[in-house]
């Protein structure tokens, strides 16, 4: 078991269905694991702030907690996506 399998518990946990991001190098460890279980599903898009607006809108439509998968630098990614365009 990997960090990556143990996140996706955690994530599916809180009733996560959908991880939103950009597969790549830098998260290919999660993707693996994504494709050793069943529970999130891995949806693709082509900009880190489409993945957060995606997420955002499936929370707020949903109720239910959802999350976007930073591909590079988590830190200025997720600051990039949260930020008001």
């Amino acid at each position: 078991m990997t960090v990556s399998d143990i996140l996706l518990r955690i994530l599916a946990a809180h009733g996560v269905k959908h991880l939103f991001g950009i597969p790549g190098d830098a998260i290919n460890d999660v993707t693996d694991a994504l494709r050793r279980q069943d529970r999130i599903r891995f949806i693709g898009v082509r900009h880190e702030e489409a993945g957060a607006l995606a997420a955002s809108v499936q929370a707020k439509l949903t109720g239910r907690l959802a999350a976007p998968l930073p591909f590079r630098d988590a830190r200025s990614q997720i600051t990039s996506a949260a930020s008001p365009h």
